[in-house]
C-alpha cells in the first residue's frame, strides 16, 4: 500500500523526498487515530492524508513550474528511453493544468487502477461525482496535450 501511495504523490509531486515524508506522515496520522478508524477505512483514510499533505504543499508553492516539451509526430510502436521520458514529461505538464480535483482522480482511477467506487472513498465524494469529473478531466487533457503538441 505504501507503494501505491508513494506514486500517486510522485505523480503530483515531482519531489521524491518529499513524496517519501507525505507518504511516513500518513502512517503516522493512522497510528495515532488506529483506534478511531476501521480497518475498512485505512486505505482511503491513508490517501485522504497524503492528498492533504500535496495541497498543503501546493498553498506554500506560490508558483509551480511546468516544462513544455514538445513531441515529434509519427507513430512507433516501440519507444526509446528519451522518446518514453518526453512523453510522460508532457503528460505530467498536461495534467499540471487540471484542476487539483480532476487530476487526483485521474491519477488514481487511470494511473494506479482505482474503481471510481474506491477513487470516490479515498477523496470523500460520491460516484457520480467521480465519473463526471474524469469524464471532463480527460476532454481537458485532450486539449492541453493537442495545444503542447
Amino acid at each position: 500500500m505504501a507503494d501505491d501511495m508513494y506514486r500517486f504523490a510522485t505523480s503530483c509531486c515531482d519531489d521524491r523526498d518529499w513524496c517519501a515524508d507525505a507518504v511516513q506522515d500518513a502512517f503516522v496520522a493512522l497510528w495515532q487515530k488506529h483506534k478511531e478508524i476501521e480497518l475498512s477505512e485505512c486505505k482511503g483514510f491513508l490517501f485522504l492524508v497524503v492528498q492533504r499533505r500535496l495541497r498543503d504543499r501546493l498553498r506554500h508553492e506560490k508558483t509551480i513550474a511546468v516544462k513544455h516539451t514538445d513531441l515529434a509526430t509519427g507513430k512507433e510502436r516501440t519507444l526509446s528511453p528519451d522518446k518514453e521520458y518526453e512523453i510522460k514529461d508532457t503528460v505530467r505538464c498536461a495534467l499540471g493544468y487540471l484542476t487539483e480535483m480532476q487530476r487526483t482522480i485521474l491519477t488514481l482511477h487511470d494511473i494506479e487502477g482505482y474503481d471510481y467506487s474506491e477513487v470516490a472513498k479515498i477523496i470523500g465524494k460520491n460516484y457520480s461525482f467521480v465519473q463526471v469529473n474524469a469524464f471532463r478531466a480527460r476532454i481537458k487533457l485532450k486539449e492541453i496535450l493537442l495545444k503542447l503538441r
